[in-house]
Protein backbone atom coordinates (compact mmCIF):
# COMPACT_ATOMS: atom_id res chain seq x y z
CA UNK A 1 0.00 0.00 0.00
CA UNK A 2 1.05 3.03 -1.28
CA UNK A 3 -0.25 7.00 0.07
CA UNK A 4 0.64 10.52 -1.35
CA UNK A 5 -0.28 13.17 0.26
CA UNK A 6 1.15 16.64 -1.15
CA UNK A 7 3.75 15.66 -3.47
CA UNK A 8 5.88 12.73 -1.85
CA UNK A 9 4.85 8.64 -1.66
CA UNK A 10 4.96 6.68 1.30
CA UNK A 11 5.44 2.82 1.32
CA UNK A 12 2.26 1.89 4.26
CA UNK A 13 2.59 -1.72 3.91
CA UNK A 14 1.29 -4.73 2.40
CA UNK A 15 -2.64 -5.34 1.41
CA UNK A 16 -5.04 -5.08 -1.01
CA UNK A 17 -8.39 -3.76 -1.51
CA UNK A 18 -7.66 -0.10 0.34
CA UNK A 19 -10.96 2.20 1.18
CA UNK A 20 -9.55 5.61 2.10
CA UNK A 21 -11.77 8.65 3.78
CA UNK A 22 -11.01 12.22 4.90
CA UNK A 23 -12.90 13.50 7.73
CA UNK A 24 -14.75 16.72 8.35
CA UNK A 25 -11.57 17.76 10.81
CA UNK A 26 -9.57 17.33 7.29
CA UNK A 27 -7.74 13.77 8.71
CA UNK A 28 -7.31 10.89 6.38
CA UNK A 29 -8.19 7.36 7.53
CA UNK A 30 -6.84 4.05 5.23
CA UNK A 31 -7.89 0.61 6.06
CA UNK A 32 -6.86 -2.43 4.00
CA UNK A 33 -7.11 -6.06 3.73
CA UNK A 34 -3.74 -7.96 4.36
CA UNK A 35 -2.87 -11.46 5.78
CA UNK A 36 -6.77 -12.09 6.29
CA UNK A 37 -7.67 -9.36 8.49
CA UNK A 38 -7.81 -5.77 8.27
CA UNK A 39 -5.04 -3.04 8.99
CA UNK A 40 -5.62 0.54 9.61
CA UNK A 41 -3.48 4.14 9.45
CA UNK A 42 -5.40 6.92 11.05
CA UNK A 43 -4.10 10.03 12.46
CA UNK A 44 -3.37 8.75 15.79
CA UNK A 45 -0.96 5.81 14.64
CA UNK A 46 2.31 6.51 12.95
CA UNK A 47 2.37 3.10 11.66
CA UNK A 48 -0.13 0.73 10.51
CA UNK A 49 -2.43 -1.18 13.26
CA UNK A 50 -4.47 -4.05 13.03
CA UNK A 51 -8.38 -3.54 13.61
CA UNK A 52 -9.15 -7.33 13.37
CA UNK A 53 -7.67 -10.71 12.25
CA UNK A 54 -10.64 -11.96 10.29
CA UNK A 55 -12.21 -9.77 7.56
CA UNK A 56 -12.44 -8.18 4.02
CA UNK A 57 -14.47 -6.23 1.61
CA UNK A 58 -13.52 -3.28 4.28
CA UNK A 59 -15.35 0.31 3.80
CA UNK A 60 -15.36 3.38 5.12
CA UNK A 61 -17.76 6.93 5.97
CA UNK A 62 -16.82 9.69 6.91
CA UNK A 63 -19.44 11.14 10.18
CA UNK A 64 -21.26 14.52 10.04
CA UNK A 65 -19.51 14.65 13.81
CA UNK A 66 -15.61 14.60 12.19
CA UNK A 67 -15.40 10.80 12.66
CA UNK A 68 -15.04 7.85 10.75
CA UNK A 69 -16.69 4.66 10.79
CA UNK A 70 -15.15 1.23 9.06
CA UNK A 71 -17.31 -1.78 8.17
CA UNK A 72 -16.12 -4.78 6.83
CA UNK A 73 -17.39 -8.18 6.67
CA UNK A 74 -16.46 -11.18 8.48
CA UNK A 75 -18.11 -14.48 9.80
CA UNK A 76 -21.14 -13.74 7.33
CA UNK A 77 -22.19 -11.01 9.42
CA UNK A 78 -21.10 -7.27 9.30
CA UNK A 79 -19.38 -5.62 11.72
CA UNK A 80 -18.80 -1.86 12.78
CA UNK A 81 -15.81 0.04 14.16
CA UNK A 82 -15.42 3.96 14.58
CA UNK A 83 -11.97 4.64 14.01
CA UNK A 84 -11.34 7.90 15.65
CA UNK A 85 -12.06 7.14 19.29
Amino acid sequence: IYYAEGASERRIGPGKDVALARSSKHETYLVWTHDGGIEALTPKSAQPVAITKDGGFVALVALPDGGVLAAWETHQSIELKRLDR
